[in-house]
């Protein structure tokens, strides 16, 4: 809205006057809260700024403070060079009721005023540049209301992590009669930087040895600082027991600084351990560990990469891929020259041909007299994974998963059996290993980190291990808790785990009967196939 002269700024900016008042209609401001600001900037650099509490109301307010300083020509150049741009425009001015308003007169050289206004808490942006921001960042001045009232969110500028270790160890042998312990200095400091876009890791091994890396990514580190919430970061702290074990042999701390870019700086420093660190420590630092792995991989020291020949044009190309579900590799043969080690792909699977989802973890060239399948009978790679493969594969699961749904367990049957106890700890062995037709029928099962995997045919079907046009598994998956239960109840006292597994689900019909014992039992199991 234009109070004066022409609708929009001719000319070149002498100086600007901005008054922000963020009184609204209600609550009633405090005598000694700031309510006003009058700040004004010419072209030399000159800035002067006062700011007025609102004493005993209305057009009685109290000046509260003054600062006058000068930026010099080259900084103001910036400011005054986007409000006479954004003012030049036909600026639209936004009025609304219960906010406070700004007022804006832009004096040209030639002395000519103009007076522009409008409400408090609307971004006034110029080319991507929000204006009340561009000022705050110049002079230095955070708390300024200008244009949008100052009511953004605060951001992370800066966080400087600092981790020191020092542990004592007792050699062997003696350093020195009067030396009993040597002792190992490791720190570590981790800088993201919002100014730099940058994230640096510094590690130094006592004092000889400092290893570093530096990280730029354009928009990198500023996205990893702007998903921090400014205003609740390392807000809390558990902290350790009096009755805490503390190890006198060794010692780990922390000093953490946060430079914010309206508050005042925060800095924390304790013992670094689960309580002795801010609670949202952990999902920093595994933001932080994503980050750096995934800039971390090197080609030029990897021997996958120096030692790996080029391909002769006659060449077939073999790729093991793996799937998520099996954790077993197979070979298909594709004609595509970009596929790379990692890459998600699609690849046709079982009887049906249907299609599943896998990842290349090996890529061979072979002779044609070399090929380890005819070219004939091989699968080939369909093509590389799209985003719509990895959706539709999500809901396919949704519709087919065929896990049974467990009301919860009778919380009367006790556990008999100890994931931890060596009397359960097996390695992989063969459940069945009977002649049917052309194939070797096996069961496997394997325990591991308390889960139980049991893979093989299915109502007599025939599982093998290598890509062919009949060839697929199945697998029955358990969890901790259920696995725990199956066992307990199979095997009541304890006998055995492999024998109690030959005993009730070996043979052809094995898979049918454990599914029938689970369902009996309500044990809940995940079915799938590759």
């Amino acid at each position: 809205m234009n109070l004066d002269g022409p609708p929009t700024f001719q000319g070149s900016i002498k100086k600007i006057q901005i008054i922000s008042n963020n009184i609204c209609f209600a609550p009633r401001p405090e005598p000694d809260e700031e309510v006003e600001q009058r700040l004004t900037i010419n072209a030399d650099g000159g800035v002067w700024f006062s700011g007025y509490t609102f004493g005993q109301g209305f057009h009685n307010y109290l000046c509260g403070r003054r600062k006058n300083f000068t930026i010099g020509k080259e900084a103001a150049v910036p400011i005054l060079d986007a409000i006479g741009t954004y003012f030049s425009d036909a600026p639209d001015m936004v009025f609304v009721t219960d906010s406070g308003r700004w007022d804006v007169t832009i004096t040209n050289t030639a002395g000519k005023p103009y007076q522009f206004a409008g409400s408090i808490g609307f971004d006034l942006n110029v080319d991507g540049v929000d204006l009340s921001d561009l000022i705050r960042d110049t002079l230095n001045m955070p708390d300024l209301f200008l244009f949008d009232g100052n009511s953004k969110p605060d951001s992370v500028n800066k966080i400087s992590i600092n981790y020191h270790r020092v542990t004592k160890i007792k050699p062997n042998v003696p350093l020195s009669d009067s030396v009993e312990y040597c002792t190992w200095d490791y720190s570590e400091q981790l800088i993201l930087d919002r100014e730099s876009e940058s994230l640096e890791h510094i590690q130094q091994f006592g004092s000889g040895c400092i290893v570093s890396k530096k990280y730029y990514v354009q928009d990198g580190v500023v996205n990893l600082l702007d998903n921090l919430d400014a205003d609740s970061l390392f807000a809390h702290i558990s902290g350790n027991s009096p009755d805490d074990f503390t190890d006198p042999l060794e010692t780990k701390n922390y000093e953490i600084t946060v430079d914010f870019k309206k508050r005042s700086q925060l800095m924390i420093k304790g013992t670094f351990d689960k309580n002795g660190l801010p609670g949202d420590f952990p999902e920093l630092a595994e933001s932080i560990f994503d980050f750096m792995q995934f800039y971390g991989i090197d080609e030029m020291l990897n021997p996958a990469v120096y030692t790996k020949a080029r391909r002769k044009i006659n060449d077939s190309i073999f790729c093991s891929v793996e799937f998520y579900d099996c954790g077993k590799s197979y070979y298909y043969a594709t004609d595509d020259d970009s596929l790379k080690n990692g890459d998600d792909v699609l690849v046709p699977v079982g009887k049906d041909g249907h299609s599943a989802i896998a990842k290349i973890i090996r890529i061979e060239y072979f002779q044609a007299d070399n090929v380890p399948f005819p070219m004939d009978k091989v699968k080939r790679i369909i093509r590389k994974c799209t985003d719509d493969d990895f959706n539709i594969s999500i809901e396919a699961n949704i519709q087919e998963n065929k896990s049974i749904e467990l009301d919860k367990i009778n919380p009367m049957i006790k556990k008999r059996f100890d994931i931890k106890d060596p009397m359960v700890s097996f390695e992989e062995f063969e459940l069945c290993n009977e002649e049917f037709s052309r194939v070797k029928v096996k069961v496997w099962a394997e325990l591991s980190e308390g889960c139980l995997i049991i893979s093989g045919q299915d109502l007599g079907e025939a599982a093998v291990v290598m890509s062919g046009e009949e060839e697929y598994e199945y697998f029955y998956k358990f969890d901790q808790e259920n696995t725990e239960l199956l066992l307990a109840l199979s095997a009541p006292k304890r006998e055995n785990i492999k024998e109690m597994l030959l005993q009730k689900f070996g043979g052809m019909d094995g898979c049918s009967l454990l599914r029938e014992f689970c369902n009996v039992n309500n044990i809940t199991y995940s079915f799938f196939s590759c």
